[in-house]
């Protein structure tokens, strides 16, 4: 099976940069990086919240790495 070759789209938007985590999300791999200045709130979503669980659970291999500039609105 070959490797998948990397994509690059631009994302106009905030709404455009929601959806292309959520498929990110879906899709089988082992590791997704998350690089971002504060988490939005599409990440107290249901539907958020199914996604990252759902692809944590897919293997015990995969890795969700998560990276911010401003940590302040993290509980």
């Amino acid at each position: 099976m070959e490797a998948p070759q990397p994509q690059h789209q631009k994302l106009s938007g905030n709404a455009e940069y929601e959806s292309a985590i959520d498929t990110l999300l879906a899709r089988p791999q082992r590791t997704l990086r998350i690089f971002d200045r504060q988490l939005g709130g599409a990440y107290n979503s249901i539907k958020r919240h199914d996604l990252l669980r759902s692809f944590l659970l897919r293997s015990r291999s995969n890795r969700l790495y998560i990276v911010v500039h401003d940590a302040s609105g993290l509980a």
